[in-house]
């Protein structure tokens, strides 16, 4: 009876040990692969080496149905006032409009008249139901121009981007997930600078990730990668 006591105490010291040194964090496919991998060496390098980084992806709209109690970290477009202590705004939205460089000289002296003689060109956008971040057509209000082009739809921002570099049409660039594209020179801005709004992209702990200090260095970092 003894053995077999210590072979169960065995078992559940390192089932501890394995969770304490995997941290799990769940966003969408784009911001794992626009905005962690691009730091991912950094961020393992901050929360550890011996910790086992792991990233669950989901769409955003499924994540309270599907909300893994393992998760340390998860990625959201809104926070509440009670959970500012456990979380950290990662940039706020940001946005403007990209193509790619071939596109840019195709239509040169189109995208030099005013923004109502762009609706000649395609536009690219994303067909999912929109989480509160801005449209084409919140872009266009706030340019207090009048544009209504014919659009081609992506259920995914990756694949957008994607197209947008193959020449398709005009993508709209959100800051903090567009900047390897653009330092590569695949996309290039069609504006002077972005338009900066007050809604924005946080990080936060879940009550699991709270009481784990791998999940606060996470939390810790993501901080400081923060851009304003």
């Amino acid at each position: 009876m003894d053995s077999l006591n210590q072979i169960q105490q065995a078992a559940t010291d390192i089932a501890k040990t394995a969770e304490h040194e995997q941290l799990t964090i769940a966003c969408t496919h784009e911001i794992s692969h626009l905005f962690l991998m691009p730091r991912f060496a950094s961020l393992q390098q901050a929360v550890g080496e011996q910790t086992q980084i792991r990233i669950m992806t989901y769409e955003y709209d499924a994540l309270a149905a599907s909300f893994d109690p393992q998760i340390d970290v998860y990625f959201s477009y809104q926070v509440s006032a009670a959970d500012q202590e456990n979380a950290t705004r990662v940039f706020h939205e940001a946005l403007m409009p990209v193509c790619s460089p071939a596109f840019a000289r195709e239509h040169e002296d189109t995208l030099q008249e005013d923004l109502s003689h762009w609706q000649v060109l395609p536009f690219l956008k994303l067909t999912k139901r929109n989480m509160g971040w801005s449209t084409w057509e919140n872009w266009f209000e706030h340019q207090q121009q009048s544009c209504e082009p014919n659009f081609t739809g992506f259920d995914n921002y990756v694949y957008l981007l994607e197209a947008a570099t193959a020449g398709k049409g005009i993508a709209m660039g959100w800051r903090g997930l567009v900047e390897r594209y653009l330092e590569s020179g695949a996309l290039v801005a069609l504006s002077a600078d972005y338009l900066t709004l007050e809604s924005g992209l946080y990080a936060k702990l879940t009550s699991h990730g709270r009481d784990r200090i791998c999940a606060r260095h996470c939390l810790q970092f993501l901080q400081e990668q923060a851009l304003p």
